[in-house]
């Protein structure tokens, strides 16, 4: 076999391959993306010692909580200005 040919067989399987690639990246990109996200929440107590955490979650499935080191107490009078879904919504 010439060395044309030989470079014809080798460019033929490259452009193959990656028609094959470009493809299968097509697919994976259809497929619903993941609701990925992390935000920061104060948990509090029931004597209002609030701490800071990371939330990190997968659509509505936590995957991690994690403590910032930041804290307030507030006075026994404190009241959350938070709704109580927005309280106890974690994800």
């Amino acid at each position: 076999m010439n060395l044309l040919k030989k470079y014809l067989v080798v460019l033929a399987i490259l452009v193959t391959t990656l028609i094959f690639a470009m493809s299968l990246n097509i697919a994976l990109q259809t497929e619903e993306p993941l609701n990925n996200f992390s935000y920061t929440k104060a948990i509090c107590s029931d004597e209002n010692f609030c701490r800071d955490y990371v939330i990190s979650c997968l659509d509505e499935k936590v995957l991690k909580i994690n403590p910032t080191g930041a804290a307030v107490q507030f006075t026994k009078s404190w009241q959350d200005p938070r709704t109580k879904e927005e309280i106890e919504k974690i994800c």
